[in-house]
C-alpha cells in the first residue's frame, strides 16, 4: 500500500463520495460484515486516519490549513489553523448515525495500531529469543568441545604417565641387571692383582730344593 504520508483526502472531491456512501442501503451491511484483516492489505490507510483524524500518534506533522479567504501575497502574516481530531460527541451533536459510525471507526483502528505494535513486539522478541537460543547453542558447542578436549589431554596425559612408570621399571630392572653381572665376574674372574702377586717364601723353598 501507499506509505502514510501520501494518503491524501480532498474535501472538495472526496467528500460528496462519502456522502453518498452513506447513503447507500447497502452501506450498513457492508459495515457490519468488514473484516479487520482487510487492514492488512493496506495498512498505511489505517495509520492514515489514526494520526491524521483521529489524533493517535505516529505519523508526520498535521499540515497547517488556512482558511482565509486573502491573497496568498498576504497569507504569511496571518496565522494557521491546525485541524483538530475528529471527536465523537460534536459529530454526534451533528449527525447521530455518523457519530456511532466514528466510534466504530475509532475503535477498529485503533485494534488494529495496537495490534500491529503487539505483533511487532512478538516478532522483536522472538528475533531476540532465537539470537539468544544460537549464542546458547554455540556455547553449548563450546563447552562439549573444551570437554572433549579436557578429557583428550587428561587420557594423553595418563599415557605418558603410564609410559614413564613402564620406562623407570624398565631401568631398574637393567640397573639390578649390570649390578648381578658385576658380582657374578668378580667370582668367577680373579683380580689382576691377585694373579700377578709373587709365591710365598714357603712354596719357594722345596722348589730350590729339588733342584740342587
Amino acid at each position: 500500500g501507499k506509505p502514510a504520508a501520501a494518503v491524501k483526502f480532498d474535501d472538495a472531491v472526496d467528500w460528496p463520495r462519502c456522502q453518498r456512501m452513506l447513503a447507500d442501503e447497502g452501506f450498513v451491511a457492508s459495515v457490519l460484515s468488514f473484516e479487520l484483516s482487510r487492514l492488512d492489505e493496506v495498512p498505511a490507510v489505517p495509520l492514515h486516519v489514526a494520526w491524521a483524524y483521529l489524533g493517535l500518534p505516529g505519523g508526520p506533522t498535521p499540515k497547517v490549513i488556512d482558511s482565509s479567504p486573502v491573497r496568498p501575497s498576504l497569507r504569511r502574516s496571518i496565522t494557521t489553523v491546525v485541524k483538530s481530531p475528529l471527536d465523537v460527541a460534536s459529530v454526534a451533536r451533528a449527525s447521530e448515525p455518523c457519530g456511532a459510525l466514528l466510534r466504530w471507526v475509532q475503535e477498529l483502528v485503533v485494534e488494529h495500531v495496537e495490534r500491529r505494535k503487539v505483533q511487532a513486539e512478538v516478532a522483536r522478541n522472538e528475533a531476540e529469543l532465537q539470537a539468544a537460543e544460537a549464542r546458547e547453542a554455540d556455547a553449548e558447542a563450546d563447552v562439549a568441545e573444551a570437554e572433549a578436549s579436557l578429557s583428550r589431554a587428561r587420557t594423553a596425559l595418563a599415557e605418558k604417565e603410564a609410559a614413564l612408570a613402564k620406562l623407570n621399571d624398565e631401568k631398574k630392572a637393567a640397573e639390578k641387571a649390570a649390578k648381578d653381572i658385576q658380582k657374578l665376574n668378580s667370582l668367577v674372574c680373579p683380580t689382576p692383582a691377585s694373579a700377578s702377586a709373587p709365591a710365598p717364601a714357603a712354596e719357594l723353598a722345596p722348589k730350590q730344593r729339588d733342584r740342587k
